[in-house]
């Protein structure tokens, strides 16, 4: 009888123990495969970088696909808030970030910048009939400006906390345009790749950009020093972007040829800078 409990107690103890490491074996296999993954942080959601609705793609989902189909790594896109971003990057988490600029991360030493992707710049519009004439700041003084909820446009905020420009908030961009065209509003601030995507077909008839832009500056993807090893393979697909006919094909779906422009990294005039700058 002895033998027998006995027997059954070293069957069952090896049945425990190959359940074991049945439950490592698969927990190393599921965190080989996530070690795998590349996390790829995008926080402008808005046109042209995300875009929600009936368009199967956007840009930032575009150029993840040619970074994975390029380099042959696992590249999975997070759409965040820039909170949350700001809370991965103090706890000290690795990440990727695109269509940044390290200026914006000026407290986050250490973050790599990648060749630039395009152009971008802060614009302000307005409608033809009520044109905005004159240099800033004196062009502004006494009109209203939709911004969004949040956000600091510190070109204005002086002209604003004097009561010399009044600010009004919209939900969204297409809110604040809506807020213009409906005379409720006289300026919008929007970044040129937006409204060249976006709102092209209002142009010039039912806004025009005022002249010159209030800032401009490129865009590019942010690593952490534990991605360094990437950075070259992130360069050479960037680089070869500008001879990519599918690239190309593909952004012309997005915009019509100022918009193509942007990409060109050799237009060096595309960066008009404000005076303030």
């Amino acid at each position: 009888m002895k033998l027998d409990i006995k027997r059954q107690i070293e069957q069952l103890f090896a049945v425990l123990l190959a359940m074991i490491a049945w439950t490592i074996s698969g927990c190393q296999h599921h965190a080989a495969q996530h070690s795998d993954e590349i996390p790829i942080y995008v926080y402008h959601d808005f046109a042209p970088f995300i875009i929600n609705g009936n368009k199967t793609t956007d840009l930032s989902r575009l150029l993840v696909s040619k970074l994975r189909q390029k380099t042959g790594l696992n590249w999975i896109l997070h759409i965040v808030p820039r909170t949350l971003l700001n809370q991965k990057l103090a706890r000290g988490e690795d990440v990727t970030i695109l269509w940044a600029n390290s200026k914006w991360f000026g407290g986050q030493p250490g973050l790599l910048a990648s060749k630039s992707i395009l152009w971008d710049a802060d614009v302000i519009v307005y409608q033809p009939e009520r044109a905005i004439i004159g240099q800033y700041p004196d062009a502004f003084k006494h009109k209203t400006f939709c911004g969004i909820e949040g956000h600091v446009y510190r070109h204005f905020s002086p002209l604003f906390v004097s009561g010399q420009m009044t600010r009004i908030n919209g939900d969204n961009y297409n809110d604040c345009i809506n807020k213009l065209l409906q005379h409720e509003a006289d300026v919008v601030q929007m970044e040129k790749s937006q409204i060249l995507n976006a709102y092209q077909q209002l142009i010039p008839d039912k806004i025009r950009q005022y002249s010159p832009n209030i800032d401009s500056f490129t865009r590019h993807m942010l690593l952490s020093p534990s991605y360094s090893h990437l950075l070259p393979q992130v360069n050479r697909v960037i680089t070869q972007l500008s001879s990519d006919q599918e690239w190309q094909q593909d952004l012309a779906a997005f915009g019509e040829r100022d918009f193509i422009n942007l990409f060109d990294m050799k237009l060096e005039d595309l960066l008009k800078v404000h005076p303030l700058e």
